[in-house]
């Protein structure tokens, strides 16, 4: 019994880290020009301290990187920003390539980019957007 405990628990960890290190497609048609896959995730307080990060962060929400190349699709299996092992989401935006960190505001993100997996979000019209934009800006 207590065998096949472990063994739900590791299948469980294994289906969970295939389903957040997936690879995904830029091929949305509403946004033909958003073809740069990213990895992005919201900024924290620990950020605006961080001397290596070397990015104005007051007014931005957001840290990206370029998410890596897989096949025809991109990743976010490996990435990381600045070694944190916080979840990354993907994105494909309408951006040039960089090999840096880049900080963007949630009007941004969401005038440029669209979550890779929108479709099985509930339809907000072209452009939808995630739900961590529904969050009230800080004043």
């Amino acid at each position: 019994m207590q065998f096949f405990n472990v063994f739900s628990i590791c299948l469980l960890l294994l289906v969970f880290s295939d389903a957040t290190h997936s690879k995904f497609l830029c091929d949305d048609k509403s946004r033909p020009t958003a073809k740069l896959g990213v990895c992005l995730r919201e900024i924290r307080n620990k950020d605006h301290y961080d001397v290596v990060l070397r990015r104005k962060l007051t007014g931005k929400k957001f840290l990206l990187t370029d998410a890596e190349p897989e096949g025809k699709g991109f990743t976010c299996a490996f990435r990381t920003i600045r070694r944190d092992r916080i979840p990354l989401r993907g994105y494909c935006c309408n951006l040039p390539h960089d090999v840096l960190i880049r900080t963007m505001t949630a009007q941004s993100v969401k005038k440029l980019c669209y979550p890779h997996d929108r479709k099985h979000e509930k339809s907000k019209g072209s452009g939808g957007y995630s739900s961590m934009f529904h969050k009230a800006p800080k004043s």
